[in-house]
Formats: structure tokens, C-alpha cells, sequence
């Protein structure tokens, strides 16, 4: 469990794991539609080359998923929970009058300002 203080202090780190994601989730999508376009011209047609080229970059998407994954073991050890990673939204477990709630963070916030319902979700956010 978080309390309110604890969770806004790691909002400055959590905004520099989103910024450091963001690139990687990109280049892997990049990367996730290249395969699919050289995968479907492969089909029953591809040079030694081609194919050559289509491992390269799966191994590039490999690596960086698992870049990504990285990062967000690191969050999750912490005990916050990751919601969304584009756009960057993360729970923190916390007490409230005897409840569990979670704080919520959206990364386009500069501070920890919500919390809803365990069941509730982002909808249900209320102010703090």
C-alpha cells in the first residue's frame, strides 16, 4: 500500500520510465508492421536476402520488447500497478478510510491528483 505522499514522490521517476517507453513502443510498432508487410510478400516467393532481413528484425523487435519489459518489471516490483503504457496510466495501492482504492496516474499529469474504486477504472476517478 502507498500512502498519498509515498506514490506523488515516484510520479517524477514514473514520467522518465514513460518518456524512455515511448520510443521503444514506437519503434516497435514500426517493427511489428514491417514484419507483417515483408512476411506477406514472403509467401511462397522470398529471396535467401529477404528472409535474412525478416530475422534482423525480429530480433530487433525482440530486443525491444524486451526493453519494454525491462522497464516495466522495474515498475511493477515497486508495487504500481501499469494500466497503459500509450498513454502511460498506473494505479497505486492505498488505504483509504479503511478501503483499498488506488491512486491513479495519468502520465500527462504533472501530479498525483485522483483516485477510484478497485472496480471503478479511470472513469470512475475522483479528486483527491
Amino acid at each position: 500500500m502507498f500512502t498519498i505522499e509515498d506514490a506523488q514522490n515516484l510520479i517524477p521517476w514514473l514520467k522518465q520510465i514513460c518518456v524512455e517507453i515511448k520510443p521503444l513502443n514506437k519503434r516497435s510498432q514500426v517493427l511489428s508492421h514491417q514484419i507483417k508487410t515483408l512476411e506477406s510478400k514472403l509467401k511462397g516467393n522470398g529471396t535467401n536476402e529477404a528472409h535474412q532481413s525478416l530475422a534482423e528484425m525480429q530480433k530487433k523487435l525482440t530486443n525491444t520488447t524486451n526493453l519494454i519489459n525491462d522497464k516495466l518489471i522495474i515498475v511493477e516490483k515497486k508495487g504500481i500497478l501499469i494500466k497503459s503504457i500509450d498513454p502511460g496510466l498506473f494505479d497505486f495501492p492505498h488505504l483509504k478510510d479503511g478501503k483499498e482504492v488506488y491512486l491513479c496516474w495519468h502520465e500527462e499529469e504533472d501530479f498525483l491528483e485522483f483516485w477510484h474504486d478497485i472496480n471503478s477504472g479511470f472513469a470512475g476517478r475522483k479528486q483527491i
